[in-house]
């Protein structure tokens, strides 16, 4: 019966060596990502790290937070890391409080969100950054 590519039939030596030499890439092509993976990684656990350094998890047990309800505040305890890390003074807390009116609005506690932004350096009032330009 004729092929619908139109080409030859492949031998199963065809086939094995075709085998080989794209398992042969793949390896080569994993190697050489692995030290990429390894830094990402590793700034993973920095967060983490930097979380548990906050006394999020502490936060949350104070609190009696556990179970599902724990990764919606960890969730929203690295986001305030990510906005920390690019952010600070007025524009983090504009940014910390409009996370907590998002987590608000998910159900999490006010209470909670605000000691975890407290926890971030990211507690205030929210509003212009002193010194700008009034919007006309």
């Amino acid at each position: 019966m004729a092929r619908r590519s139109g080409g030859a039939r492949r031998s199963p030596t065809m086939i094995e060596e075709s085998f080989i030499a794209g398992l042969r890439t793949s390896t080569q092509k994993y190697e050489a990502k692995k030290p990429l993976m390894e830094k990402r990684t590793d700034r993973v656990k920095d967060v983490f790290s930097e979380i548990e350094e906050k006394g999020v998890y502490q936060i949350l047990d104070n609190h009696g937070i556990f179970g599902n309800d724990r990764v919606k505040y960890l969730n929203f305890a690295r986001r305030l890391y990510h906005l920390a890390k690019r952010l600070s003074g007025q524009a983090l807390i504009n940014a910390a409080s409009a996370e907590m009116a998002r987590w608000s609005a998910m159900g999490c506690d006010p209470t909670v969100l605000r000691e975890i932004m407290d926890a971030f350096g990211a507690s205030g009032t929210p509003g212009r950054a002193a010194g700008a330009v009034p919007i006309p």
